[in-house]
Formats: C-alpha cells, structure tokens, sequence
C-alpha cells in the first residue's frame, strides 16, 4: 500500500488517510482485497504543541499572543486557570498535558526560597500546587490529588537543582477518564470556539491549591508595613531589617497542549452507519464518486469495493422527469462485432438508486434490437419507480 494523506474531504474540512493500490505490480490485489472484510478499524492520534487554545481565569479571557497572567495579578487559592481546545471536543482522550514556560521568574541563586527569605514562610517551589477539573455536564469534576505547577533544574550530574525550571508540564491525566466527548455548538455556525456560562463539556481548569497564602500577595502589604514601621524606629542601619521582595506573580510566556486520543469505527451486524455528532467513517472510493460504509443487517463491509462484472458501462441521464419509457440508440462498428453470434452474452442491466445498483427487472426491459449489444439497434426501458438522485457514489 501507498498511503497519501490529503487535505479535502468529502463530507467535513477534517484530512482524510486514502490507501491506493501500487500499479503495474507483478500480481494486482484487488481479486484479493475484495475478499477481505473488516470487523473494525481503530485510530489512534497523538499531538504536540497545539496551540490553538480557548483561555480565560477568574477575571476573563486571556491570549496567549502575549505574555499573560494565568492566575490573574493577584493570585490567592481561589484564582484558576480555565484551557479549552476545539480540536479535542470531539475525540476519546487517552492522555492530555500543558507544555509551559515561564516569564519573569526570581532570579535569585536560591531560588523561590531565597526571594522568599523574608517572608513569614519562605516558599518553595514545589509546594506550589494546583489541582486539575474538567467540565462535564456543565459541572467541574476536579481530581483528587494536586500536581507541582513549577520544577526543578537538573544538574549535569542529573541531581535537582534549587533554581526553578522555566519549561513546567502540566498532567491532566487524573481527569482524563471522566472527559466527554461532544460536537461543539459553534461547529454547526462555523464560529469559533468560545467558553461561557452555557459551555457543557470539554473545559479543563487549573485551580490554585496550595499553600494557603499561594504566592503571598496577601501578606506582603502587611509585611511591608511592618518592616517600614520597624526600620523607622531603628536610626542604626546595622539594625534594621531587609525589605520583603515583591511576591512573584505567575506569567506565562508559551503554552501549547499534548494529547493523545483513540477512536474505534465498528462494523459489527446491525449498528448503524454514522454515530450522531462524530467524524470518524471508512469510505469507500469509487471510479467516479465515493460512499460511506457502515454495516447493515444483510451485508458485511469489503476493504475495497466490489465490482463483480468483467466490464461496466455506466450512462447518466439529465431530466426532471424520469417516470416514462426511455429509448436508447447503440450505433456498434461492425469490426467490434464478433465473429458469431452468441445466444446469451451475459448482458444485464442495473439501475442506481440510494447508492445501491438494482438489477432491472426483466419486465422493465420493453425493447432490445440489439440483441445484447450484437448488433446496432434501440434499447427500451421502463424506468423504475425508486430511480433517484440520492447518491454519491455517481454524478447526479
């Protein structure tokens, strides 16, 4: 097989994989492929960097075309940070994470301790913790354990350093189970991707959960007051206490989103071609059109089209009305004639009607002089009821 991925498709703007057969191959698969019938087909997808996001927190939207403030500019454990990605609305998760980089970090060689030093409690980055939620019927299923929001450098020794990493990934694998796939509202309009109070599915958030002063916006007009007050009443420099740094206020620079996601399209006996609201079908390509599988009752599902007869000839018609007999003229050469004349050619004739060929009854056939294609002559029909323009796998 020669797989060629390309960008149209036939019923939505999503790429399609298209399997062509190699030619002038020494033994032509298609005898054999037709026999070959599929039970199910499971797809698999993973990505990285995708950074077409849907962002807000507690104050409002956010863009990610400049650095921002996840958290808002004064952060407490009440602050959070809402992600959402059209691209995964409708697919079965199997895995999700946030690649960040930080701006603006404490530059100290200690670190968040060292910046912190004179603080109440002086903080350390990993006891900065978030926990994860994802929405799901419009209400917020939030995990169960809390996940580090910043890590460590490594030494060249690969032993953790105490300088905070500016590259942080962010699991949310613990909600991953309970994520709903659904057709965004806005797919339907062609609009963009949007959260607001009617959203139902497919956000994720990211809620400040430790430690109680979270990064001490709270305590540092106190503290500051404090130290001001305590340096004024000491005249000595030598006594006097050192100021507070500013507590540090998350930005990020860059945040993009990983994810991996499996679908499986079944051909089991009697389910129905198309599930409501998914993207996923297994098409079949035809010479002049296409057709979208999916197992019935009474058929099982080849890999490749059948086309049992040696040779077809397929003729359009262009008419509104089609209910009423229908002459056809065949002028043969007479060198294509052959050399006697046979009693049963094997002619049949089919008519398209709901992508399905219908052998023509015997009793619509009126007329044949041409015996079958043996000779010129005028081929009459009675034009079956059911003959329709419903159908893909023809022009109209």
């Amino acid at each position: 097989y020669q797989m060629a991925i390309h960008g149209e498709s036939f019923q939505t703007s999503l790429p399609v994989i298209r399997c062509e057969m190699t030619q002038n191959e020494y033994a032509y698969p298609y005898d054999i492929l037709t026999n070959w019938l599929i039970q199910d087909i499971e797809i698999e997808t993973h990505v990285k960097g995708c950074r077409q996001l849907i962002l807000h927190n507690q104050i409002g939207q956010l863009s990610a075309l400049a650095p921002f403030l996840p958290f808002g500019p004064l952060p407490d454990l009440s602050a959070y940070l809402i992600v959402g990605c059209e691209e995964i609305m409708e697919k079965q998760l199997k895995d999700i994470s946030l690649d960040v980089e930080w701006a603006g970090l404490p530059s100290n060689l200690g670190g968040f301790p060292a910046h912190y030093r004179a603080y109440q409690v002086p903080l350390k980055a990993d006891a900065i913790r978030a926990k994860v939620a994802v929405l799901v019927d419009g209400k917020w299923n939030k995990s169960t354990q809390s996940m580090p929001l910043f890590s460590y450098e490594k030494r060249g020794d690969g032993s953790l350093s105490n300088q905070v990493s500016q590259e942080s990934q962010w699991s949310l694998q613990q909600v991953v189970p309970f994520f709903k796939p659904s057709l965004p509202a806005t797919s339907a309009t062609g609009a963009p991707l949007t959260y607001t109070s009617a959203t139902m599915n497919g956000m994720f958030k990211i809620c400040l959960d430790s430690p109680d002063g979270a990064f001490g916006h709270q305590e540092y007009p106190q503290l500051l007051t404090q130290v001001l007050t305590q340096n004024a009443r000491h005249k000595k420099i030598g006594l006097m206490q050192a100021m507070p740094n500013p507590p540090y206020t998350p930005q990020i620079s860059r945040i993009v989103l990983n994810y991996s996601a499996s679908t499986k399209i079944s051909f089991e006996q009697g389910q129905a071609i198309n599930d409501s609201g998914r993207n996923e079908q297994f098409l079949h390509l035809h010479p002049l059109g296409w057709e979208a599988m999916g197992s019935t009752d009474i058929k099982r599902i080849p890999l490749v089209p059948r086309y049992p007869a040696a040779g077809n000839l397929f003729i359009g018609l262009s008419a509104s009305q089609l209910r009423s007999a229908l002459s056809l003229y065949f002028y043969l050469r007479e060198d294509s004639l052959p050399m006697t004349r046979l009693a049963h050619p094997g002619l049949t004739w089919w008519y398209l009607s709901s992508n399905r060929w219908r052998k023509m009854q015997q009793a619509n056939i009126l007329d044949d002089s041409s015996y079958g294609f043996m000779t010129s002559g005028i081929v009459q029909f009675q034009i079956p009821d059911d003959i329709d323009q419903n159908n893909t796998i023809m022009p109209t």
